[in-house]
């Protein structure tokens, strides 16, 4: 039996998104599983989705997603993502330095 090779832990769910797509078209879909790295999003028809798009993981927009479709099924997406929207999350994500304390990024700078 194979072993999972994906390299981050996928965290299963039932969770509404939507998906924005060329011209700003809102498409309701649901994340059944996600993971740092990517998700596995059910959708009424994967052949209308584009390869690239945005996925809004809540209606105000507030928290979304850059994703590329990696594969499809007849109504089925699983999606990488390519960057991360929300500087909230994104901040929270960074370890700053301690003042005072130069790290390389900061030595290389100065």
């Amino acid at each position: 039996m194979r072993g999972d090779k994906r390299k981050a832990k996928r965290h299963h769910m039932q969770h509404k998104a939507w998906l924005l797509v060329e011209g700003r078209q809102r498409c309701e879909c649901v994340l059944t599983d996600i993971s740092d790295l990517g998700a596995h999003v059910n959708v009424a028809d994967s052949e209308e989705i584009p390869d690239t798009f945005l996925l809004l993981l809540a209606e105000n927009g507030a928290t979304r997603r850059r994703c590329r479709v990696i594969w499809r099924k007849p109504r089925e997406v699983g999606v990488k993502f390519e960057t991360w929207l929300d500087e909230r999350i994104r901040a929270s994500r960074t370890i700053k330095p301690e003042a005072g304390k130069k790290t390389d990024e900061t030595a290389k700078s100065a």
